[in-house]
């Protein structure tokens, strides 16, 4: 009698029947496992939901109230400047932008005229102009130093084949851009000054942009900052800006506060950018800057149906349907931008430790982008941030799966490092360890003894992982894999035809990842982004 209410409230149960195999029809015994499996959906729904969980008006209010000393209208526009790229959706809104103004790729300028050897210097210390003298490395086969800036991280979402706009550089008939940033705009001073015929060449072969407040406010690659606590600090620069410039307008100095610095140094360069302005509504209702704020988070109904999909291409009996949801409720997931930047501070006490009880020195860890085209540079760069770190300590360096002329080897790599260093191996996650041991790193563990250690680490990883690693690396070295988030998956309960490896991972991050999922999980996964662009591979369904 107490079960019938429950089956009729759960608005997905009318499909169930005509989309779900089963090898016998639903009699009345059954109702009691629709409605165990009605529950476990929603305890599923409600567990993703909360991992993705940012910030609630019940937040924004209680920020309200802790300055309450201020006028609320001024409180509210400091929120809307700090969360305007605070939302995934902004990376479409941004591509959407570029689209507009017919802009095919964003330029990777941390190699722009390193790469090219008309330009190249013997020593990149001397263009760049930012390596403190005992973080060089020795010699200048390395990169070290190329900032991490918002140029390589865009051109991950938009020029690779994963990407959303979708097309690499091409020699002719492409239009490229460079973002302006203030390391862009660091870079641009020290190639102006150094090589200025280099200068004229970028100046004049690409756009530039200027991503209007979105250096030093709250946006998608910087969550690990207390949102209330930098509302406080801007209002308190404000105010003080109002006693300076009384006839100015609120509006006018927030736009100077978060811009005039940047455009200024611009101007100086000769270069006149386009503005690129990513909340153009200025908005100042509260419930809209919690839009802002929040994750992409799927409708109920929408997430039930794709969960019962799944259920019915791969299950064939309710009893299996319950494993599977089970399954997933103990092994899902999700992570948004802002846990993980919360999970990168984590990570580099993690491994701070492991360097300190190896005997080696914090002052000497290193961290190498292995592949910046894919999400090794998206990882480092708000690992970079997160932690404030000097760009001195991010190395360009990858070992040769081939005989590759100029590859930098081990031993070249251990002779230009100070003795005693670490270098860190940055992923999101590592699930099969494939990466560690040939797809990404081609890790090698018979080094030298004196050489430096390896960490890979990660945010989020599992036993296999860990296991194949070990037992690969033996016990001549203090090489570690260290993660954040440490996950024991079991066997799936069901059998999956296509062998990936890795189908028993039910993971998401808010960028390309579903080829880390399990085929069951992708289509459900795809809810949580802003847009299909944002998937790698084919819908399943």
């Amino acid at each position: 009698m107490k079960i019938q209410p429950i089956i009729q409230s759960s608005l997905y149960i009318n499909k169930l029947n005509t989309i779900t195999k089963p090898l016998f029809n639903y009699a009345i015994s059954d109702c009691f496992e629709k409605s165990v499996e009605a529950r476990l959906l929603e305890k599923i729904y409600n567990k993703v939901s909360r991992q993705i969980l940012t910030f609630t008006p019940a937040n924004l209010n209680s920020t309200l109230q802790k300055y309450h000393c201020y006028e609320q209208s001024d409180v509210l526009m400091v929120m809307n400047k700090l969360s305007s790229f605070a939302n995934t959706k902004k990376i479409t809104d941004f591509r959407n932008w570029l689209q507009i103004h017919n802009i095919n790729y964003i330029a990777d300028f941390s190699s722009l005229y390193m790469t090219d050897p008309k330009y190249a210097k013997d020593d990149f210390t001397q263009v760049s102009g930012i390596l403190p003298e005992n973080h060089k490395v020795h010699t200048n086969s390395i990169k070290q130093g190329i900032s991490l800036n918002l140029n390589t991280i865009f051109s991950y979402f938009y020029n690779s084949r994963h990407g959303l706009i979708g097309k690499c550089p091409l020699p002719y008939g492409e239009t490229g851009a460079i973002i302006l940033d203030s390391d862009t705009i660091k870079l641009l001073e020290n190639v102006k000054q150094n090589n200025p015929v280099c200068f004229d060449d970028i100046k004049n072969k690409y756009k530039f942009i200027y991503l209007k407040d979105f250096e030093n406010s709250y946006n998608i690659f910087e969550q690990y900052k207390d949102f209330s606590k930098i509302t406080g600090e801007n209002l308190a620069v404000l105010y003080s800006a109002k006693k300076k410039y009384p006839e100015y307008a609120t509006e006018k100095l927030l736009d100077l506060i978060f811009n005039r610095e940047n455009l200024t140094k611009i101007k100086r360069l000769g270069i006149n950018p386009l503005i690129a302005d990513m909340n153009p509504a200025k908005s100042y209702k509260i419930e809209d800057i919690n839009s802002n704020l929040s994750s992409v988070k799927p409708d109920k109904n929408a997430f039930f149906d794709s969960v019962t999909r799944c259920l019915s291409t791969y299950c064939f009996n309710q009893t299996e349907r319950l494993k599977l949801l089970n399954y997933i409720n103990n092994n899902v997931q999700i992570y948004s931008f802002k846990t993980i930047s919360e999970k990168l501070v984590k990570l580099k006490e993690l491994i701070v430790n492991k360097v300190t009880k190896a005997g080696r020195d914090p002052e000497k860890i290193y961290y190498n982008v292995v592949k910046p085209a894919k999400s090794f540079s998206l990882i480092n760069y708000m690992y970079q941030k997160a932690n404030n770190i000097s760009p001195s300590r991010f190395l360009y360096w990858s070992y040769p799966r081939g005989d590759f002329k100029n590859s930098v080897s081990y031993k070249s790599l251990n002779e230009q490092l100070p003795q005693g260093a670490t270098v860190v191996m940055l992923d999101d996650a590592i699930i099969s360890g494939e990466s560690i041991l040939s797809s990404q790193f081609n890790y090698k563990p018979s080094r030298d003894k004196n050489s430096f250690d390896i960490i890979f680490a990660s945010v989020y990883s599992t036993n296999e992982a860990k296991e194949k690693f070990d037992s690969y690396k033996g016990k001549t070295n203090n090489d570690k894999l260290v993660s954040v988030d440490y996950q024991f998956l079991n066997k799936l309960p069901v059998e999956i035809k296509n062998k990936e490896p890795y189908k028993n991972t039910f993971i998401m991050f808010p960028y390309n990842s579903p080829d880390n999922n399990s085929a069951i999980f992708q289509d459900t996964c795809r809810l949580f982004y802003p847009a299909k662009s944002f998937i790698q591979g084919p819908w399943f369904y």
